[in-house]
């Protein structure tokens, strides 16, 4: 019997020595600095050819814009299985790696390729 209080009052002691968590956390908050305040992702812009159109795709954080000749879409980025998917009533832009599936006002444009320096027309 003698052994069981004396465990029990270890344990009492032991846990009436223990800081509280929320002073532990109180603590750590007080000596950690304020976050950053967050900024958006800058954007990047990558250009594509595709049979009939040339296009530039600049992706934002939840949104892509698409800008062809005489026209400009805003499309928000939506779930897909795979690669960065963006769609709305106005169109679809699904890119993965250097290929895309675009399709405009009802309009699929096929073998949508990223353009690179090499692709670039030769300067003057």
């Amino acid at each position: 019997m003698s052994f069981a209080l004396l465990l029990v009052a270890t344990l009492v002691t032991a846990v009436s020595c223990k800081p509280k968590s929320a002073d532990i956390n109180t603590q750590a908050a007080a000596a950690s600095p304020a976050p950053a305040a967050r900024t958006a992702p800058p954007s990047s812009t990558a250009a594509y050819h595709c049979d009939g159109l040339d296009l530039t795709a600049t992706y934002d954080a939840d949104q892509v814009t698409i800008d062809m000749p005489g026209r400009e879409y805003t499309l928000p980025h939506v779930v897909s299985a795979d690669g960065a998917k963006y769609h709305n009533d106005k169109g679809t832009f699904w890119s993965k790696g250097d290929h895309a599936i675009v399709e405009i006002d009802g309009k699929p444009y096929t073998n949508c390729r990223q353009r690179t320096a090499a692709d670039a027309p030769p300067g003057p």
